[in-house]
């Protein structure tokens, strides 16, 4: 996703003062960004809704799964909001700004969000911090 939006605002930065008539150039910058939703759609995508319902505890996780949802679509509605904006002032720069928004999310997943698969509730609510053990509840 990252390297897709790097290259397509180095095609509009190259090719966007000339007015696109190398009609491959606008064609390379189309299959990007198709490319770019094909990876957003199984990765990033799903991840906002799978991962958020993995480290709740049963107790809070539909509190916690609201949040979650409405700081989404709030977030959805800013980056709709600000977007238009932004590409009529910096034009290609924005699509260097998500690009190296996605290397720096690859960076932080990678070093700080640790992984869920195969873990019961009580071994994820632990590596999160809670408790999950019913005495240790009772004690605190």
């Amino acid at each position: 996703m990252a390297l897709a939006m790097i290259l397509v605002g180095t095609l509009i930065a190259i090719f966007a003062p000339r007015g696109f008539d190398d009609k491959s150039a606008g064609y390379a910058t189309i299959a990007l960004i198709y490319l770019f939703v094909a990876f957003f759609a199984c990765t990033w995508g799903p991840i906002g809704w799978i991962y958020p319902s993995e480290i709740y505890s049963t107790r809070v996780r539909a509190k916690c799964m609201s949040i979650t949802t409405a700081s989404n679509w709030a977030f959805n509605f800013i980056i709709a909001l600000v977007v238009p904006p932004l590409i009529n002032s910096i034009s290609w720069g924005l699509y260097i700004i998500f690009g190296a928004c996605g290397v720096l999310m690859f960076i932080f997943v990678y070093f700080f969000v640790p992984e869920t698969k195969g873990k019961s509730l009580e071994q994820i609510d632990h590596m999160f911090g809670g408790c999950s053990n019913i005495e240790e509840k009772i004690k605190v």
